[in-house]
């Protein structure tokens, strides 16, 4: 839900206070897991530059609530 990815992101962030590492923070990989044909699956990631990105590429690319933000 948006509340969750909210909070999450909130949490994320909260670590990339310093100046000197806001470039470095403000990069993130969305990853999720995608169902294939006869019981496989892949992981998909994406490399995402803002924080408000991410709630955007959770929001329109993300198929399911599973999902994991971390720091790149």
């Amino acid at each position: 839900s948006s509340s969750s990815i909210i909070w999450c992101l909130r949490v994320l962030s909260r670590n990339c206070r310093s100046s000197t590492m806001k470039i470095s923070c403000d990069r993130w990989i969305v990853s999720w897991k995608r169902e294939k044909k006869n019981g496989y699956s892949s992981t998909q990631e994406v490399v995402v530059y803002g924080i408000e990105n991410v709630k955007h590429v959770i929001d329109t690319m993300v198929p399911t609530d599973e999902w994991s933000v971390t720091p790149a």
